[in-house]
């Protein structure tokens, strides 16, 4: 998955996220973690908290791009997302910056596909919609599957939430 990440305030170029998602029955979870393409002795745990921020109308959805910001340890990580893919494959521009906090900076949305949308009426309305919850686990750099951008395998277990309106 591709990042471009840069420190609060820094600017990231885009960069781009292929992401293929697999659904799976939970009776046979063994079995495909104990599959050696997947089975990561060393593997890397991480909780992962995501908040995802629209309009209550969704005009960020209706557009094709996402607003998400992700604590990760002690860190906060905002991304934005354009949402072009189909089904479970997903090649999409994705820019992320660290924030100071739970907060999007909507100043680093400039050069994203979020900035054209960034209208006063739209700025004045976006809230957090939903959270996730996600225990990742990441195989370390040298058992990811070969690229030099950073290709990595991972499982995810989570759950969401809607997030109530103040």
């Amino acid at each position: 998955m591709g990042t471009g990440m840069t420190e609060a305030g820094g600017s990231a170029s885009e960069s781009r996220e292929f992401e293929l998602k697999l659904e799976f029955d939970p009776p046979d979870r063994a079995e495909i973690e104990a599959h050696p393409l997947l089975a990561a002795a060393n593997a890397e745990k991480q909780t992962l908290i995501s908040v995802y921020f629209d309009t209550d109308d969704l005009a960020l959805r209706k557009a094709s791009v996402a607003l998400r910001v992700r604590k990760i340890g002690t860190r906060y990580v905002q991304a934005i997302k354009g949402m072009d893919g189909s089904a479970q494959l997903f090649d999409r521009p994705e820019w992320e910056h660290e924030v100071a906090g739970r907060e999007p900076d909507l100043s680093l949305a400039a050069g994203t596909s979020l900035e054209p949308l960034l209208t006063e009426p739209v700025r004045t309305a976006l809230r957090p919609l939903f959270g996730t919850r996600i225990e990742r686990t990441v195989s370390p750099p040298e058992q990811r599957l070969g690229c030099r951008g950073g290709v990595r395998r991972g499982r995810d277990r989570g759950s969401r939430a809607l997030v109530p309106r103040a």
